[in-house]
C-alpha cells in the first residue's frame, strides 16, 4: 500500500466509510462482532480521555475489557482504518484529525 492510499483513509470520510463496508466481510467482520458494542463503548471513553496515544488507548481498552493480541488490536485497526493490515497503527492514529477517532469508534459501539 503506498502513502497517498493511507493518508485517503485518514483523512477521506468518503473513503473511510467505503472501507467501512468492505470491512464488514470476513475476518474484519469476525474481528468487530467478537468485540462486540461494549469494547468499542470502551474504546471511545479512552480516546475521549487518552487522544491519539494509541499505547493509552490501548491499555485502557485492555484493562475495562480483558481483551489482549489481536483481539485487542484488530478490531481496533478495522474501526480507525478500515482494514485488518497495514502500517503501524500509532502513527496513523496520531495523523487523524480530532475527533476522528472517536467518530470512527463510535459507529461500531450501538
Amino acid at each position: 500500500m503506498d502513502a497517498d492510499y493511507w493518508a485517503n483513509q485518514i483523512c477521506s470520510p468518503v473513503r473511510f466509510f467505503d472501507a467501512v463496508k468492505a470491512a464488514r466481510n470476513a475476518a474484519s467482520a469476525d474481528y468487530v462482532a467478537e468485540a462486540g458494542p461494549r469494547f468499542f463503548k470502551e474504546a471511545v471513553a479512552a480516546v475521549e480521555l487518552h487522544g491519539a496515544d494509541l499505547q493509552a488507548l490501548t491499555a485502557a481498552v485492555k484493562t475495562a475489557t480483558g481483551c489482549k493480541g489481536a483481539a485487542l488490536f484488530k478490531p481496533l485497526r478495522v474501526a480507525l482504518t478500515g482494514r485488518t493490515d497495514g502500517p503501524e497503527l500509532a502513527p496513523l492514529l496520531k495523523a487523524m484529525a480530532p475527533g476522528k477517532a472517536r467518530e470512527r469508534l463510535a459507529r461500531f459501539a450501538t
